[in-house]
This record gives C-alpha cells, structure tokens and sequence, in this order.
C-alpha cells in the first residue's frame, strides 16, 4: 500500500488542532487495547456498540463519536497519516477554529450520509457499524486538492511525487468503482465496518464544496502568482512579475506579501517612485499587523532598491526601534538619520536624534558622535521634556572612565 509522507506545502504555523486529533485517536485506540488485554473483550465490546454509528439505530452521540473508534492499527495508522499530511496545511489556511468546524462537521455529515445510503439503498445492511475517522479525513484531503492543486505529495515508495489534484482524482476513482463492485455484489455490501465507501466519496465532495465556497481556489491561485511573480523577479523579468502581482492585487487588495513584491519588482525594473510607493504600503502594513520581523526585512530590501528610502516619521521611528530590539544597532542608526534628514522639522524628530544619541553611546560604543548628537539636541531642544535625560548622556559621553 502506498502512504503519503509529506508534501511540498508544510504548515507554516503549528497544526494543534491536527496534532489534538492524532493523539485523540491514538489515546482511545490505546485506551481500547489495555481494557483488552487487560479486563477481556466485554468493555471494548460495549464501548464499540454504543460509540459506532450503526444506521438502523443511531445513538445521538455516535454521530461524533464513531470517527474515534478504528477496526484496527493499520486502519487508525492510515487515517491519522493522511490527517498529518494533509491536515497540518489546512488548518494552517482556515486556522484552527475554522479548521475545527470543518472537522467536526464532515464527521457528522459523512456519518449521515453513510447512515442514509445503508437505509435506503438495496443490499446494504443498516445493522452494520461504522466507525473511522475516514468520511473525515477525505473531507479534508478534498480541501487540500483545491486549495493546493499544484501541490505535489511524496509516497513511500514512489520515486516520484504526485500532484494533489492526480491524487484526489484517483481516489474518487477508486472509491466510486469499490462502490459500483458492492452494488453489483450486494452480499459483500455492508460485511465489513470499515468500507464506507459512500462516506468517503461524500468526504471528498463536502471537502471540495466547501473549498470552493470558501474561495479557497481563488486563494490558492493568488499564493500561486505570487510565487511565480518572485520566481521571475529572481530570473530578471521584474516586468512579467509586475503583471502577474498586478492581477493579484486586484482580487486581493491587502495581500501585503504581494504588495512587497510587487515593490522588488519594480526595484529590479528600475522604477524607483513605484518601488517606493508600494514598499512603504507593504511595510506599513506589516507594522500595524505587527509583523516586526517581516517589516525590517522588506526595510532592509527597499534600501537596496531606493536609496535613501524612508518611511513615514512616526513608522520610521518604529522601525527603527524593533531594530534596536534585534541586535541591528548600526542599521537602526542609520534609519533614525535618515528620519532626521527626511522630516527634520517633523515633531518624531526630536525622539530621533535623542534615541539616536542613546544607541550611538550605550549600544555602538561611539562616545564622540553621541556627545555631538547630544550637544545639536540640547541646542535645537532648548525646552524639550527630556532635557534632564540628555544632559546625563552627555556627562556620561563626555565624562572620562
């Protein structure tokens, strides 16, 4: 049997929601197997009875907690594998409370739709259980699909990796003809718990549908342009990336990741008015997001492209400080020159050359252009409030060890 093991688009954030769900089943399938072993087979018996969702007669929890029940290890292993493989990327989009919807309803919704195929079609027994978080897990693989078609996944065993969207495909194949052999073989069609097949095809469907609801190809198809867009900027077609950034900007005015690249783009074109427009939106943006390591990153690349490239006072002075925070001492020196030469009148000013003094002498070690700093500042700033603070720094400046 193959087994995916990975794909190319790994979560970017911790999936705790998917890692909940793992060690969920896990727990209960251990659970299950120390009362075995240890009590015989009458709890497990009775537990089973009462968690599976049996068509005939469902109980009103079943329909939750069936999916944690599992036939056996190879069975609770493949479930919780393509969870992993598939999940962690998902909820990394939706986030975990979205993502914990969708779960949670793609196990009641793929439990009901079994439950109705075994009531309503012929030779399906309604007496039968079902148990497994498969319909679920589908659900979810059918999301990834949509969300992430140009995504390749790796098998064990498979030199190759295959394409999500081949993936989904083949498997809605597989299960549609299993589904078609049990019709035509109706003695074989509910003997085992654990081939729901129709719960699996309306996994895939839900999943599917819901992506689409949710926009999520749209999504998709932006991060997609995106990553040429900066794949041609590197290769020196600034302008064909400039277009594909363009188209993304339209459907998504606010992608700020496409914004800054959009800035490089024009950068490596040599029109620095529009790279400086759209990085002061990109970092601007990023600041009051709070993203403090992405806004000095794209500050660092906008000063390659536009010389002498400032931001507003206020943001300028920001920045400067969160690369204070990072250990950037002389970078952010240079950033509190550039406010001061930029807006030498404006009222962050005066913050700036004082701060600018402070890093000068207790972060660069730079006694001399401290003092200097502190003597223009005491002179321009006669009635500052922090008169008091930049005389001490000067006589700290000025004072011999």
């Amino acid at each position: 049997m193959l087994l995916p093991y990975a794909s190319d688009r790994p979560p970017r954030t911790p999936p705790l929601v998917v890692v909940a769900l793992v060690l969920a089943n896990f727990a209960v399938f251990g659970l299950v197997a120390i009362m075995l072993r240890t009590r015989g087979p009458a709890i497990p018996i009775l537990w089973f009875a009462n968690g599976a969702l049996v068509p005939s007669s469902p109980n009103w929890y079943a329909f939750l907690t069936y999916a944690f029940l599992h036939e056996d290890i190879y069975h609770l292993s493949g479930n919780m594998l393509f969870l992993w493989v598939f999940g962690g990327p998902v909820e990394d989009v939706f986030g975990w409370k979205r993502f914990a919807g969708l779960y949670i309803g793609s196990v009641v919704l793929t439990g009901l739709l079994q439950m109705g195929v075994a009531r309503l079609l012929p030779g399906m027994d309604p007496s039968v259980p079902l148990i497994g978080a498969s319909g679920a897990v589908a659900a979810i693989v059918g999301v990834f699909a949509v969300r992430f078609y140009r995504s390749r996944i790796r098998f064990v065993g498979l030199p190759v990796r295959v394409p999500a969207v081949v993936l989904l495909a083949l498997a809605l194949l597989g299960e549609m003809a299993a589904t078609i052999w049990q019709m035509l073989h109706r003695g074989s069609g509910g003997s085992s718990p654990a081939v729901a097949h129709w719960a699996h095809i309306g996994g895939f469907v839900l999943g599917m549908a819901f992506a689409q609801a949710t926009r999520m190809a749209s999504m998709g198809r932006r991060e997609y342009l995106t990553h040429d867009a900066k794949e041609l900027t590197d290769s020196g077609s600034p302008l064909s990336a400039a277009k594909r950034l363009e188209a993304v900007l339209r459907a998504e005015p606010n992608n700020l990741n496409a914004v800054a690249e959009l800035a490089r783009a024009w950068g490596v074109a040599g029109d620095r008015e529009s790279a400086r427009g759209y990085y002061r939106k990109a970092i601007s943006g990023l600041l009051a997001r709070g993203n403090k390591a992405a806004a000095v990153g794209r500050y660092d690349e906008a000063l390659q492209y536009v010389p002498g490239f400032t931001l507003e006072p206020r943001e300028q002075l920001a920045l400067a400080g969160l690369q204070e925070e990072q250990g950037a001492f002389r970078e952010s020196v240079q950033a509190l020159q550039s406010l001061i030469r930029a807006y030498a009148d404006a009222p962050e000013a005066e913050m700036a050359r004082l701060r600018l003094a402070a890093t000068l002498l207790t972060r660069v070690g730079d006694r001399l252009r401290a003092a200097h700093e502190l003597r223009v500042f005491l002179a321009r700033y006669p009635t500052s409030e922090w008169r008091s603070y930049a005389e001490d720094l000067l006589t700290s400046a000025t004072s011999q060890d």
